[in-house]
Formats: C-alpha cells, sequence, structure tokens
C-alpha cells in the first residue's frame, strides 16, 4: 500500500484528534459516532480555504446539513454568532470557542476559526467608526481645495481627482482606487497641502506594505516643495514620516511602547497605500491601533490588482463600488501614464473588462498582443522596445539546462548585457563603487524587471536568477561556485530588520568596499542606503521577483514569465492556479514602456477567464456595523461644478 502520509495531513489529523477528545470530554453522555467523519471534512475544507486564501468555509443551507455543523455546535466546537454585531463589548459577548458560525444572511453560512472572525468583525467595526466620525472643514482648507480647481490646465486635476480630494477633505475616511498613473498620488499631495493649510502643525504618517512602495511614495510627495509648500515644510520638520506597516507596529511610541488599541499611532493624518497587498490580519494590527477620535484615514490602492499573500481581501471589499462605504470610495479611471494607442494601456483595460463573452475577450487580447509584433527580430536578437509596446511569445520548447525557453533566455541575456556593462564600468574605475556610480548602476537595474508567477520549476523566479546570475559571473570572469558575494549581485530583503532600517522586499546591489577589501556592502538605490552585506537579516537573490513581491514598483521593461505547463502533475496543478487574471494585470501594470510576455495561449487565457474569490465577509460586516452606527456626513461640496 501505497504512504500518502504528508506533514499537512499530519497536523490534520492531530488537530481533528485533538478536538475529538476534548469534545468527548466535555460531553461524555452524548454519541460522538459522526463526530470525527464531520470535523475531518470540516478540516480537509478549511485546509482548501486556507490554500485558496479565504478566511472562511462558505456553505449553503444544504452543504451545511451534509457536513454536519449542528453536530459541532452540538459538542461545543462551534458557536452560533448571529446578530452579535449589536452588543457593545469589544469581545461581543462571544465564548471562547474554537469555530463559530455567522448565519446572518439568508441562504449563506459561513464557519470560521475564532481568530479569523474576530479580525474580521473588529476590522469592520473600526472602519465603521472611523468612517461616522464627523471632521471639521477648515475655511483655509476649503481655500485651497478650491484654487486647485483653477489651476493652470496642464497641472489641474482631473474631475475624479477633485472628487478625490473633495472627499478626503470632508470625511474622516477615505478610499482612493485607481490603476497606476491614474494620479492617486498626485491627489494625495494636494489633500495633504489643502489639510495643512488649516493645521499647520498636523503631523502625518505615511505607510505601505513594502520599503519600495513606502520609498516610492514619499519621493513622489515631496518631490516639488515649491508647488506644495506646506508638504514640503512638514517633511523638512519631521512632521511628515514614512515607515512600512510593520515598522510603524513595531516602532515605540513617545511613551515608549509598541502600538497597541490604547496606545495608537501618534499621527493626526494616516496614508496607506498598496492597500491591495495588505491582508486581514494585517489590516486588523494597523486598524486596530488607529485613534477614531484623531486620526485621518486615507487608502489607495487599485481593486484589480492582486490579493494579499495572507488570507482575506480587505482592498476588494472595501472598494468595491456597492459596499458601505461607497459614499467615501472615488475610483480614478484616467490614465495619464498610458495614452492611445498605447499596447500597455489597451491590454490592461481588455484584461479588466467585465464581461460574460470571455471568449472575444481572449480573442480581442490576442489580437491586441499579435498586432504589437513578434517577439525576435530577423536577426535572432530579442527587440528592444524603443516606443512603449507589449510583445506576447509563445516558444514551448525548454532549455533542460536552464528551464527557460531560448526567446526568454534572449530576452534576458539582452537587458543583463547592459548591466553587467555597468557593474565592469564600476570595477574599472579609479572611483570604485561611490555615490554617482551607484546611483547610475541603481537607475540601469531599474530599467528593466523580470517578474514570474511562480517560485520555483521552469520560467520561474529560480530560474531567472539562476541564469542572471551565470550571465553575471560569466561576464565578470567569476567562477559559478564564487563566495556569496560578488560584485553586482542583486538580492532582495526577507525579514524586517528596525535597527538596521530595513523591510521585507527592500532590492540591494552587493558591491566591495574601495578601503577594505574583503568587506562587502549592500547599496538600498531606493533609500539611497550603504549597508554591511553581512549585516542584513534573511535575503534571496533578486534579479528576478514574483508578481506578488513587484506590486508597489514600475519599470521602464518588464519581464512577465506566467506559468510554464508541462505534462499533469501536482507542481502544474499548483503552478496553473497562479494564473488569474488579477496576477495577468498586476504584471501587465508594473511596465511603464515595454512589457514582454512569456506565456502559451492555453495559459493567458486560462489566466483571463480565472478570477480570485477568496470566501470572507467583510464587505457583510460593514453594512452590519454601518446599519448601527451614525451616519457619517454627507460630502460637501467643497468644488463646485465639478
Amino acid at each position: 500500500m501505497q504512504n500518502d502520509w504528508t506533514p499537512e495531513k499530519a497536523a490534520l489529523q492531530g488537530i481533528k484528534n485533538a478536538l475529538y477528545r476534548v469534545a468527548v470530554r466535555k460531553n461524555p453522555s452524548k454519541d460522538a459516532t459522526l463526530l470525527k467523519d464531520t470535523l475531518e471534512k470540516f478540516l480537509q475544507l478549511w485546509k482548501m480555504e486556507e490554500e485558496k486564501g479565504g478566511v472562511c468555509v462558505a456553505l449553503s443551507p444544504t452543504q451545511e446539513k451534509e457536513l454536519g455543523v449542528q453536530i459541532m455546535e452540538d459538542f461545543g466546537l462551534a458557536y452560533n454568532v448571529s446578530g452579535y454585531s449589536g452588543n457593545p463589548h469589544r469581545n461581543f459577548g462571544i465564548p471562547a470557542i474554537p469555530f463559530l458560525i455567522d448565519r446572518s444572511e439568508k441562504k449563506q453560512t459561513r464557519l470560521y476559526s475564532h481568530t479569523n472572525f474576530f479580525h474580521e468583525a473588529l476590522l469592520g467595526r473600526k472602519l465603521i467608526q472611523l468612517a461616522s466620525r464627523k471632521v471639521e472643514i477648515r475655511p483655509e482648507s476649503k481655500k485651497l481645495a478650491d484654487y486647485f480647481k483653477s489651476q493652470d490646465i496642464y497641472d489641474r486635476p482631473n474631475k475624479e481627482q477633485l472628487q478625490a480630494i473633495q472627499k478626503a477633505l470632508s470625511n474622516n475616511l477615505s478610499i482612493i482606487s485607481g490603476g497606476p498613473g491614474t494620479g492617486k498620488t498626485s491627489s494625495v499631495v494636494r489633500i495633504l497641502e489643502a489639510l495643512l493649510e488649516g493645521q499647520p502643525e498636523a503631523k502625518i504618517y505615511v505607510t505601505a506594505p513594502t520599503g519600495k512602495a513606502k520609498s516610492r511614495l514619499i519621493e513622489s510627495l515631496i518631490e516639488r516643495p515649491k508647488i506644495f509648500p506646506n508638504v514640503g515644510r512638514a517633511y523638512k520638520d519631521n512632521r511628515l514620516l514614512a515607515n512600512t506597516i510593520h515598522m510603524w507596529l513595531s516602532s515605540p511610541t513617545d511613551e515608549g511602547r509598541r502600538p497597541d488599541e490604547t496606545h495608537c499611532l501618534e499621527c493626526d493624518i494616516l496614508v496607506i497605500d498598496e492597500a491591495s497587498m495588505i491582508d486581514s490580519e494585517i489590516a486588523f494590527n494597523l486598524f486596530n491601533v488607529i485613534d477614531t477620535k484623531k486620526t485621518r484615514v486615507i487608502v489607495l490602492g487599485d481593486m484589480y490588482q492582486l490579493a494579499a499573500v495572507g488570507p482575506g481581501a480587505v482592498y476588494a471589499d472595501i472598494s468595491s463600488p456597492d459596499n458601505a462605504l461607497k459614499g467615501i470610495l472615488t475610483e480614478l479611471k484616467e490614465s495619464h501614464r498610458f495614452k492611445g494607442s498605447s499596447g500597455i494601456g489597451s491590454l490592461s483595460k481588455l484584461i479588466n473588462q467585465n464581461t460574460a463573452d470571455e471568449e472575444n475577450q481572449i480573442s480581442e487580447i490576442l489580437s491586441l498582443l499579435n498586432n504589437h509584433g513578434p517577439l525576435i527580430q530577423k536577426n535572432g536578437k530579442a527587440g528592444s522596445a524603443t516606443t512603449e509596446d507589449i510583445f506576447l511569445s509563445t516558444d514551448l520548447k525548454l532549455n533542460p539546462k536552464t528551464a527557460l525557453t531560448s526567446e526568454a533566455e534572449k530576452w534576458i541575456a539582452e537587458n543583463m548585457g547592459r548591466y553587467a556593462e555597468a557593474v565592469q564600468d564600476i570595477l574599472l574605475s579609479e572611483n570604485g563603487a561611490e555615490e554617482k556610480e551607484l546611483e547610475n548602476l541603481w537607475h540601469v537595474l531599474n530599467s528593466f524587471k523580470p517578474i514570474a508567477a511562480v517560485r520555483k520549476g521552469p520560467m520561474s523566479v529560480q530560474a531567472v536568477n539562476n541564469y542572471c546570475q551565470k550571465l553575471l559571473l560569466s561576464r565578470l570572469h567569476c567562477p559559478d561556485n564564487s563566495s556569496e558575494f560578488y560584485p553586482g549581485k542583486v538580492i532582495i530583503v526577507r525579514k524586517n530588520d528596525l535597527s538596521l532600517g530595513v523591510s521585507n522586499g527592500d532590492i540591494a546591489i552587493i558591491f566591495e568596499d574601495k578601503e577594505i577589501p574583503g568587506q562587502w556592502n549592500a547599496y538600498i538605490g531606493d533609500t539611497k542606503k550603504i549597508l554591511k552585506a553581512q549585516l542584513l537579516p534573511e535575503y534571496d537573490v533578486g534579479f528576478c521577483i514574483t508578481v506578488h513581491q513587484s506590486q508597489g514598483s514600475g519599470y521602464d521593461n518588464i519581464g512577465v514569465f506566467m506559468p510554464f505547463i508541462e505534462g499533469d502533475n501536482a507542481e502544474n496543478t499548483q503552478a496553473i492556479g497562479l494564473a488569474t487574471r488579477e496576477l495577468l494585470y498586476t504584471a501587465v501594470t508594473r511596465a511603464k514602456t515595454s512589457c514582454w510576455i512569456f506565456s502559451s495561449i492555453e495559459v493567458l487565457s486560462r489566466s483571463i477567464r480565472t478570477r480570485t474569490k477568496r470566501n470572507g465577509g467583510l464587505a457583510y460586516r460593514l453594512k452590519e456595523f454601518s446599519i448601527t452606527a451614525p451616519k457619517p456626513p454627507v460630502t460637501e461640496n467643497l468644488l463646485l461644478d465639478l
């Protein structure tokens, strides 16, 4: 008999047995014949839901009966929380029981772990509390907001941006959704400028899930201090501060302790960027330390992007057009980055097209890609796009030595050739790796980026990184088995380190200290920080990163490596599950000038047909709490005749 034991199965078996023993011990007189089978079926469903990123198991009444949820309830392993929202206590008067059943919605039962339910419920309550708080609209802010409307036509916000500014000034919580180049940041800088006009000493915190996203946002906010002097002054006076979410949650307050529910973040305004990357647990932890009586919150994101790596779909729920927060939501649709016949802009719109005829949608996408030219030019070299464009390579022949297709190898080789040349220039320079040279090298590195859907296997992060390293080492005449560090190696930090000021997702270039031979340094270009490489926390090779890790970033030239499917095995099943519409859209919109897609027609088509759906009830929580909460004020029309 084949042994199908796995650590995951063993863990589920252990949980099932533990729950069964507790239930029987507490209910010795009850017949537990069906309980083990019910627990086994439920835990299998739970595991499947967890793998898909859901926070609960969603069941129809028939499915609930077939599963035997009532048996779990009878044995005290599950508790019905329907109608809980009216309870004023922090824990809603719910006992400490492993699983919670929510039958609040007709024809829908949700079964949660105790922790997941409380994260969702408390987050929902906090969001409604923030949205319900009335804010004072100061005359100075109103005057400046009116000025934005009268600005020169080339610098004037469009109608959607003016609406976003209006809602943010009129409400304590506002949500702005839009794709790359739609003006989220330019809207926020005007919002902050107007708020600071009425509240000059306000303290502003800016945050995002990754160091790169945080750095890009703060750079954009402060790049025009003459036009936005209030923002520039706040930054100069250390009243406009930026950090990743994890860093803010770990940084001591003025009282010398980490933020918590009673010792909140010490800011008057909090700007949260790249919110689609925030999972339910991080969202709960962040909003739990926001002072609802003091802090105004502005949330930015793209409703079409990939959901967070962790469980939940928080931003999708709060940015849905029909959710309870729709009155404070603005969607920016006009892209200033992709104009007219832009291939990238046209492709991203087609991917997001909400149509019942998906086959026609796929045909339009393939037609668009085919009309924008082949990947390989007649001379056999990967073409360098000089204008904004998109290219599709459907090459399915893998090189077994590299686990890459020949067309993918050519694209990587051309781009890595320019990077290797820049590294060599530094090595041959009398000055060595000085600031100007490092900035130039960083610019070359960020002129292209390979991003992949999967970490391992064919056409993966690992395969691309291995090939990039081989090319660079060969160009530098270093042996393949060289030391851990070598000139020009690119790494991505995988762990936050408060003492070093580095965050998960930071990219760095390795180079040797010209004064101390054998001493390797890491240059983090986004913050222009140089650290000893040996001090860095956990990191991976970072020439190629996952599509998830690329969120919040933009590059001139992008290479998108979609899952490569060959044969029928478990690894392929897992890989094809990553081919979704949201992943494709996120990958394509990282490109500013050109986007090269390496994918079979089958995988590309499957991506369009597959939308990410995560089971959860945050949208319903918002609806529940909004019924009993004070109604948020009607948005004052600050900007007449938009």
